[in-house]
């Protein structure tokens, strides 16, 4: 800029060097303004991503411990129905055997008794069984004598109302007992026919 002496021009002169400079000056502040918001859009944008990418993770989170609950609440409750079906298979199993009695089990009662007899010490017997059951297993003193293989033995035969189904055995000096009855049979037989039954049971289910 030449300076003169002339006071207007130098006036002139000022002003526009005065706004050269603030147009450079607004120039520059409006570019570090397009920066800043630049930036200031990829921070948010950023941080949006990952808002975004943090509350897919929880609901994926919150999704698997859903389908655990459901698919551990409906394993519960298979289980819970496979328990009581089998409930219902004992009951019946018991209730069947409870009823099977006199002529028609004489040859399950015979097997009953001889096994008893001999599984035991001894020689002499006595066997206590349901009133009809006792009647059919009087006249079959040969054929247990006959299965159990110890040679000739000595049998009594009692009546007992309570006993329902099967054959209870023990020596006459009380020293040895056999429970060889339906009720005592299915209990230690079903641990086994519960495995068996449960498999049946779940593939029916399939």
């Amino acid at each position: 800029m030449e300076i003169t002496g002339d006071p207007e021009a130098l006036a002139r002169e000022v002003l526009e060097l005065a706004r050269r400079e603030s147009v450079k000056i607004i120039s520059a502040a409006e570019d570090e303004a397009e920066k800043l918001l630049a930036q200031a859009g990829e921070a948010a944008r950023a941080a949006g991503r990952a808002r975004m990418e943090a509350a897919q993770a929880e609901a994926g989170r919150r999704g698997a411990m859903l389908l655990a609950s459901v698919s551990a609440e409906a394993a519960r409750y298979r289980g819970a129905r496979l328990e009581a079906a089998l409930d219902r298979v004992k009951a019946e199993a018991a209730r069947r055997l409870a009823a099977c009695s006199g002529a028609p089990a004489a040859e399950a009662l015979t097997a009953l008794a001889a096994q008893a007899a001999g599984a035991m010490e001894g020689s002499s017997f006595i066997f206590t069984l349901a009133p009809a059951d006792a009647a059919v297993l009087r006249g079959r003193a040969g054929e247990i004598e006959r299965l159990a293989g110890k040679g000739k033995l000595e049998l009594a035969f009692e009546e007992d109302p309570a006993v329902a189904g099967g054959v209870l055995a023990r020596d006459p000096a009380g020293r040895q007992f056999w429970d060889n009855s339906f009720k005592a049979r299915l209990g230690r037989f079903w641990p086994e026919l519960r495995g068996e039954v449960a498999g049946n049971l779940a593939g029916e289910e399939k």
